[in-house]
Formats: structure tokens, C-alpha cells, sequence
């Protein structure tokens, strides 16, 4: 890929096939650039975070042709996005539960696997869906691209809030999130120290499953 490039800072909900999608530019070739370089030693294609830099082409793909006085019929091809999910109850799986999608044009009627594991198929265009267990009338919103690298507190933090470890908001942010972490560190069997070391980050990611 060759040309001049700009940098973008990235939006919360960001990933790099939403925005090749939305500055219609192909995906690998800039983030081969070497001004990704830095960028690409850290981070994810799909675990961008809010205020990362992205160096993308300075000048758009060009724009489709249009005639005048007549009718112009396009096909749009939306790349799509895996979102793989798994719900839980202490622990065990909600297996086999029948749920609908929504945000997706028509609901979608389907359900979750042996393990509690639903996998769709989203377009990057989408920023959320909401996912409704039937049997047990609970519905959950899931923001698609919201998911912040391990790397960084929030992300520790939103992975801790999904496996229910971090559920007092009564207390200092920062002393709520320390005994969540305590409390998954008992729990994994790791050295308590109520702090994300490296080997914390690792069982996190593990457990959470991205």
C-alpha cells in the first residue's frame, strides 16, 4: 500500500474491520503500515482502545459512479464480525436455552449450545445487539468493538464485571475493582494480591475467553 496517510484516533466501539468498512480502505494493507507499527506490537485488529492512533490513507477509496436521469443499482457487501458469547449461572452453563437476537433487521430465533456458547454473525456496521433468554425473561445488551485490550484497567474491569466478580458500586472505583480481583485470584488459585499482575491479565483472558 503506498500513499500519504493520516492519523485517527480511535472511538470507544472502534475496530479495525468497522473502519475499514467506514473509510473504505482494505484492512490488512494498513495495518501492515509501518506506521502501525506501534500500534500493531500492542493491540488487536478486533481489541482496539479508545485514544489509540491509527494511521489510515489520507485519501479515500474512490466514490462510486452515479449517472444522471437514470436509475443506478448498487450491491453492498457489509463485511461481518464474530461475536462469540457464553452465559453462565455460578459457573454453570445456560445450555440449550432458546433466546431471540435483536438488532440484527428481523429477531432471530435460535439458542445457546451444550457449554451455554452462542456464536452470531454480526454486521460491522452494528453497535449493539440485545440477546433475550426466553425461559428465564432476562435480556442482555451487548455493544459490539466495546471490549478494551487486556492491557489497559477498563479492560480487566469489563472482563471482571462479566464474570460477576465486580458487582459493588457502593465502594471507591478503585478499591471495588481491587477485591474483585482478589476474589478471582482466590478463586484461580493465584498469589492474592488484589493487584492485575501479568499473571492475573493471563487467567483473565483465559477464563473470559478473549
Amino acid at each position: 500500500m503506498s500513499g500519504a496517510t493520516r492519523p485517527y484516533v480511535v472511538q470507544q466501539g472502534d475496530y479495525l474491520a468497522k473502519l475499514a468498512e467506514r473509510f473504505r480502505f482494505d484492512a490488512d494493507a494498513v495495518w501492515a503500515l509501518g506506521a502501525n507499527a506501534a500500534l500493531r506490537a500492542k493491540r488487536k485488529p478486533d481489541q482496539l482502545c479508545a485514544g489509540d492512533v491509527l494511521h489510515i490513507p489520507e485519501k479515500p477509496a474512490p466514490a462510486i459512479a452515479l449517472e444522471c436521469g437514470v436509475t443506478n443499482s448498487y450491491t453492498a457487501a457489509v463485511p461481518r464480525a464474530p461475536v462469540n458469547l457464553v452465559f453462565e449461572v455460578d459457573g454453570k452453563p445456560i445450555a440449550n436455552e432458546p433466546c431471540v437476537v435483536e438488532g440484527l433487521g428481523a429477531p432471530l430465533e435460535t439458542q445457546t449450545d451444550g457449554s451455554g456458547a452462542l456464536s452470531l454473525s454480526v454486521p460491522v456496521i452494528v453497535r449493539e445487539v440485545t440477546v433475550r433468554l426466553v425461559k428465564r425473561n432476562v435480556v442482555h445488551a451487548i455493544r459490539i468493538g466495546d471490549m478494551d485490550p487486556i492491557e489497559e484497567d477498563s479492560g480487566v474491569a469489563q472482563r471482571l464485571v462479566h464474570l460477576c466478580l465486580l458487582v459493588d458500586r457502593r465502594k471507591d472505583e478503585s478499591e471495588a475493582v481491587a477485591d474483585a480481583i482478589r476474589r478471582f485470584q482466590q478463586r484461580e488459585a493465584l498469589r492474592i494480591t488484589g493487584e492485575a499482575n501479568d499473571e492475573t491479565r493471563a487467567a483473565l483472558v483465559r477464563i473470559h475467553g478473549s
